[in-house]
This record gives structure tokens, sequence and C-alpha cells, in this order.
């Protein structure tokens, strides 16, 4: 699978991220189709991967998002 390029020679943008609420357009290729994991989301049409805005790595592995309190077992 390929992968564009971040700031690259691709022409994406240094820092950019997939925001859930709104519509995004690749900074590869501008288009606004999508596939959307857990961490990430590729665009379906150059393979360009964007890490998701708000979603968090713990040191367990366990992923959440900002504005949602993880909550007591």
């Amino acid at each position: 699978m390929q992968q564009g390029n971040i700031g690259g020679e691709g022409g994406g943008v240094l820092g950019a991220s997939y925001r859930l609420s709104e519509t995004n357009h690749c900074p590869d290729c501008g288009q606004t189709q999508w596939f959307v994991g857990r961490m990430s989301a590729e665009c379906a049409v150059c393979h360009t991967a964007l890490p998701i805005s708000g979603v968090h790595r713990l040191a367990t592995g366990m992923t959440r998002t900002s504005p949602a309190p993880l909550l007591a077992a």
C-alpha cells in the first residue's frame, strides 16, 4: 500500500490532521473521500494517511478522543 508524504515532495501539509466534524480535503490530491479508522484516515484516491485530530495513544495502547473522559470501571 502506498502512503503519501506529509510535508514532502507530494505537496502535503506538515501537521495536517483529519477532523471528524469537518469536510476534509486531502493535502496531496484535494479529494474528499476517506477510509477512516481508529487512529488515522487514509485518502481513498491517493492513499495519503493523516492522524485523526483529538485521538491520543495512551501508554497502555488504548486510545480515546480528547473531549470524552475515561469511564471508571
